[in-house]
């Protein structure tokens, strides 16, 4: 499946490409993941990690998906690069497809999408 296929007709949401490096996942799925350079006006229904974790290579390409919980930012070192909020994030499995596949896009690790 792609990024594409987990919405639903009018849904909104921001794909992120990471390796885990400034992702936050707590146990009741909450969480964050930064430092992005997106328009922190800009509205998503959902959030969809693509994660390819370069310390653990047990998990590769693993999908993970909640709902967008607004933006914080921007960040002390970057007035460009915001932090995603997150809440009641999930594992939905992993693809073997690539970044560029899954997501639609060029080598950009942030893409929006509406269906």
């Amino acid at each position: 499946m792609k990024a594409i296929d987990f919405l639903i007709p009018g849904e909104t949401a921001i794909v992120v490409f990471t390796d885990g490096l400034n992702l936050t996942i707590r146990p009741n799925g909450t969480g964050a993941s930064g430092n992005w350079i997106i328009n922190p006006r800009r509205q998503a229904d959902k959030i969809i990690i693509y994660r390819r974790d370069t310390k653990d290579t047990r998990i590769i390409n693993e999908i993970l998906i909640g709902q967008h919980n607004g933006v914080s930012g921007p960040t002390p070192d970057d007035n460009r690069r915001y932090i995603v909020a997150f809440i009641d994030l999930k594992s939905h499995g992993t693809t073997n497809m690539n970044w560029s596949e899954f997501a639609s896009t060029g080598s950009a690790p942030v893409r929006y999408l509406t269906k």
